[in-house]
């Protein structure tokens, strides 16, 4: 799976509510992360994939760290692409 892709939609799922999602029929692979509440930095990811039309879970749950300050919404500071360090050579 393209990982921008797989990226772009683990983000859409940590965003919204789960109630509210629709998988895209094509989608064969899932990565689920669950928390306890917003502000905790520890979580669970789960792998699922979709085999005869049902989705079943691949390996073991993983425990993670989801960031500093977990899920919950953080400031605004962007940083210009001059700060970076994705784009220092």
């Amino acid at each position: 799976m393209n990982m921008l892709k797989l990226s772009l939609f683990v983000l859409l799922f940590s965003v919204l509510d789960a109630r509210t999602i629709a998988i895209p029929p094509k989608t064969q692979q899932l990565l689920v992360i669950v928390s306890k509440n917003w502000e905790t930095k520890y979580a669970t990811l789960k792998r699922y994939e979709k085999k005869s039309n049902k989705w079943q879970q691949v390996g073991k749950s993983i425990e993670v760290i989801i960031g500093r300050n977990g899920m919950a919404w953080g400031g605004w500071d962007i940083q210009s692409p001059q700060r970076c360090n994705a784009y220092q050579t």
